[in-house]
């Protein structure tokens, strides 16, 4: 028995076993089919497979109903979302696909669409997955893509670089991007000579209105005249050497945006933390011993930071997921593992009091986190005062949600005595919500069994090893 299931690095629909969850399958009809067999017999193809910036693709030997073609694809073992992304994510998966695209161009191809969806991280590294994107070049044609590009990657990172605005909520609310009409609205007269702006921006919104006034006139004609024959505006010739000029002069736009000069509450936090050295190295000491002790496959390190123990578990990981809602923190660790070509580690920006939802068609195009990974040991440290005292979440909802996950927790209690906890109490009016050893105690009853544990901060915190029970 077959299953139609979503191809999650594309959000598009393939025939999958479920059964066999390393199997992805794509089923390709009859012109789709002959540009794969065209295209996998290309040299520059096979060097993009090979030296991993697409994702491996062959042909199976199955056969499902009407396809003419099925191919197979490696998995991508962690799918992430462009709203899921730090700023120089973003802006590094924007020059990946320039790229990609001009080493298509360069061989007589062509890239049909833009979606950011269609790029994956294998640690900093970016893979492009969507093998259906590539069509053979027509001589003359223009980008064909060119507004899809500026929704999902240029207007994102222009409204971050310009006004400092964060682009992951509206990435979030429109899975198709920042269409150049609100773009141009949020941008305003104040960016009018921002470089790109004027062209990319306000021009682009001006020309697409126009357009729309004249559908709207051609299709107010048809209804009063069905006989009348609608003229359709030929696309304008562009040259292949000014279309490869094009994406150079995009990709040299891109790389001068950066995120404004700012810090966050928690972005040097690494720096700036309340531990001793000492009790700083016994808690680093207490993740490396259970990481190094249970080789986990997949680690979550939820509230992250800046990444100092996400760094400790990927000694010992397959994968790891830091994870945290400070973008600036993120992207301040995303910057630092690009520079060391880290492969193991990718990093998150997720508020997880309003964690990335199930969206799109069927509530299965773009899908949550617990459903796209499967931790085997989560990290949730000096996290649990920001979540109860700041966020007002229960503390027995927070560990119900951790328990929810099935997999063991270093989990780091911090006591209503910790000058942190003080803190955000003092920011709350000096309210806070139950917060107490005898809470924990109370709230991990019957859920997780305590294997470890060690005090830090003269007993003001302790980190716990618990298993699921």
């Amino acid at each position: 028995q077959t299953y139609f299931d979503l191809l999650e690095e594309t959000g598009k629909w393939v025939k999958a076993n479920p059964k066999d969850a390393a199997e992805i399958l794509r089923g390709l009809y009859d012109r789709a089919a002959q540009n794969w067999l065209s295209l996998s017999d290309t040299q520059f193809f096979k060097d993009l497979t090979a030296s991993g910036l697409v994702v491996e693709t062959k042909m199976s030997d199955k056969s499902l109903e009407d396809w003419a073609l099925v191919l197979e694809h490696a998995r991508v073992d962690t799918i992430s979302y462009p709203y899921e992304w730090s700023f120089g994510m973003l802006k590094s998966a924007a020059l990946f696909h320039l790229h990609v695209f001009n080493r298509a161009l360069q061989n007589g191809w062509a890239l049909k669409d833009a979606s950011a969806f269609n790029i994956q991280w294998v640690g900093t590294r970016p893979i492009f997955v969507d093998i259906g994107s590539f069509e053979p070049y027509e001589e003359g044609a223009p980008w064909a893509a060119y507004r899809q590009f500026c929704m999902m990657f240029l207007y994102p990172l222009m409204i971050n670089a310009y006004i400092g605005m964060d682009f992951r909520p509206l990435l979030r609310s429109s899975l198709d991007g920042i269409s150049p009409s609100l773009a141009s609205r949020i941008l305003g007269l104040r960016c009018m000579f921002k470089p790109g702006v004027l062209t990319h921006v306000h021009l682009h919104a001006k020309f697409e209105r126009r357009a729309e006034l004249l559908d709207a006139k051609e299709a107010k004609d048809l209804s009063e005249d069905s006989g009348q024959t609608v003229s359709y505006t030929k696309a304008p010739h562009q040259s292949k050497h000014r279309l490869l000029a094009t994406i150079d002069a995009m990709s040299r736009l891109i790389r001068k945006l950066e995120l404004p000069a700012h810090r966050t509450a928690w972005g040097d936090y690494d720096k700036e933390h309340s531990y001793s050295d000492r009790s700083f190295e016994e808690k680093q000491d207490f993740v490396s011993k259970h990481c190094a002790k249970t080789r986990p496959k997949i680690v979550w390190d939820v509230g992250s930071n800046t990444g100092t123990f996400s760094r400790l578990a990927a000694s010992e990981a397959n994968r790891v997921l830091a994870i945290d809602g400070d973008g600036l923190a993120i992207d301040r660790l995303y910057r630092s593992l690009k520079a060391e070509r880290n492969t193991t580690i990718i990093p998150l920006v997720m508020d997880l009091t309003n964690p990335s939802p199930n969206q799109g068609w069927l509530g299965q195009e773009r899908t949550s986190l617990t459903r796209r990974s499967k931790p085997d040991l989560v990290l949730c440290l000096a996290l649990v005062h920001h979540l109860v005292l700041t966020a007002n979440m229960p503390l027995d909802s927070v560990v119900s949600w951790l328990r929810s996950l099935g997999s063991s927790v270093i989990f780091e209690f911090v006591d209503l005595g910790d000058p942190m906890a003080q803190m955000l109490i003092r920011r709350k009016g000096g309210k806070h919500h139950p917060l107490s050893y005898e809470d924990f105690s109370s709230a991990i009853a019957g859920r997780f069994e305590v294997t470890d544990a060690r005090k830090l901060k003269r007993g003001m915190r302790t980190i716990y090893y618990l298993k699921p029970i």
